[in-house]
């Protein structure tokens, strides 16, 4: 058992993702590899099972949690054995584990193969896309990008590379690292056909997941690949965002 410092004696506080994802981050950038979290033992403290901790931390991440976000959170990686002989975890692959309890969804898969590459990794290209259910794309495998040399056991549904885009071009959808839209349309071009990114440019206008900035500099990139400039078939859907027609 392990007790989380509260503001008040006796007032429980929630140990979730987002509570930890400052002091994991810090974690994980550390070249310390013994690294935990400061929770300290002592009066006025709310104590939490390793399952506990586990288990909330899992519900923001689709279900899984690795040895290493234990170990972030002070959790011994014998536990997460422990938890798995008795039923508690599912051994997904080396270091992954995933609560059986929480409900899978459509995003699952994704999420599996970004934990499975490592820290750092991140969905790409038509992946994103994918992701967002943009561009009636159904890729064969999840492409993940990490700036790392990885050594993966093939599980058949992940096509890792190796890249490093900058920081502000990588975000989180669900929950799941990503590489932002704009770039993941980009990235999309001579896979994904010209007519289907520039709908889902609309679409991702629409639901606010690009800027009329970075739907400018997708169609720039459109124009450069084509050689000439995207005709807007539909510019009708433009004008159902509720923004202005994005200037070449």
């Amino acid at each position: 058992m392990i007790t989380v410092p509260t503001a008040a004696a006796g007032e429980r506080r929630s140990v979730t993702w987002r509570s930890v994802q400052a002091m994991l981050s810090s974690c994980h950038n550390s070249t310390d590899p013994g690294t935990v979290l400061p929770f300290s033992e002592g009066a006025g403290g709310a104590t939490v099972s390793y399952r506990s901790m586990l288990r909330e931390l899992a519900e923001d991440q689709h279900g899984y949690v690795t040895t290493r976000d234990a170990r972030a959170l002070g959790v011994p990686a014998v536990e997460l054995r422990k938890l798995a002989s008795r039923g508690a975890l599912t051994n997904v692959a080396r270091g992954l584990y995933r609560f059986p309890d929480v409900r899978r969804d459509a995003n699952d898969a994704f999420a599996a193969a970004v934990r499975r590459v490592g820290p750092d990794a991140h969905l790409d290209g038509d992946s994103v896309l994918a992701l967002l259910d943009l561009a009636l794309v159904e890729p064969s495998r999840i492409t993940v990008a990490t700036p790392h040399r990885v050594r993966l056991a093939d599980p058949g549904f992940v096509n890792v590379i190796q890249s490093r885009l900058p920081a502000d071009e990588i975000t989180e959808y669900d929950g799941i690292p990503a590489t932002r839209v704009w770039r993941a349309l980009i990235q999309a071009q001579g896979s994904v056909m010209a007519e289907r990114l520039e709908d889902a440019l609309v679409a991702a206008l629409r639901r606010d997941l690009v800027t009329p900035l970075e739907a400018r500099r997708v169609r720039r990139a459109l124009r450069h690949q084509s050689g000439r400039a995207p005709t807007l078939r539909r510019p009708a859907r433009y004008s159902a965002t509720g923004l202005p027609l994005p200037a070449l």
